[in-house]
């Protein structure tokens, strides 16, 4: 990543390998591209999100992983998040579709307060936007859920606010941008 370092040249692109858990060896290449935006390039996706950030790979809440916005002061209690669930559904004689339809029943049953529901499909990917009670607090949902070789893939952006908020533009362009590796969706 470019810091401000005085040199007169930023770097427009910076490649690093990480090692992301200790249960299963699988490396990462980041990359930074001409739009700023770091792309996370696993072996089966491809995410991209802002610099500033933060990915968090240790499986929390059973991700896959969570990315964190920064905190907008130092009061800022919740920080808005894109995170991903994956769920294998190979062996179930079970369509996206009735993954999902099963989800709106779950979503009414444990979610408190549940409202503003909306589910819409587009091309292969459903998209649900609802608002809830979660720790006594009000969020907003926005999730898009997909299915590849039997496996669902969930990402949920989740916020404090249903405003258009710089962090829900950039949790939305996330969210728009996974793709799977292999072809591009």
């Amino acid at each position: 990543m470019s810091a401000c370092t005085g040199e007169k040249e930023i770097k427009q692109e910076e490649q690093v390998e990480v090692t992301l858990t200790e249960q299963e060896e699988v490396t990462e290449q980041l990359t930074i591209g001409a739009d700023g935006w770091v792309e996370y390039d696993h072996k089966e996706y491809t995410v991209f999100a802002p610099q500033d950030w933060e990915m968090d790979v240790t499986g929390r809440m059973n991700t896959t992983f969570i990315l964190f916005s920064p905190r907008d002061s130092k009061d800022d209690l919740f920080r808005e998040n894109v995170n991903l669930v994956k769920e294998d559904i190979s062996k179930m004689d079970m369509t996206l579709f009735d993954y999902v339809k099963n989800s709106e029943s779950v979503l009414e049953q444990y979610m408190t307060d549940l409202r503003d529901l909306n589910i819409e499909q587009k091309d292969d990917r459903y998209w649900l936007t609802y608002t809830a009670t979660q720790e006594r607090m009000d969020l907003y949902f926005l999730q898009m859920m997909e299915m590849n070789d039997g496996v669902i893939y969930i990402l949920t952006y989740t916020s404090n606010d249903q405003s258009l908020s710089i962090h829900a533009q950039n949790g939305k362009r996330i969210i728009e941008r996974f793709q799977f590796n292999g072809f591009n969706l």
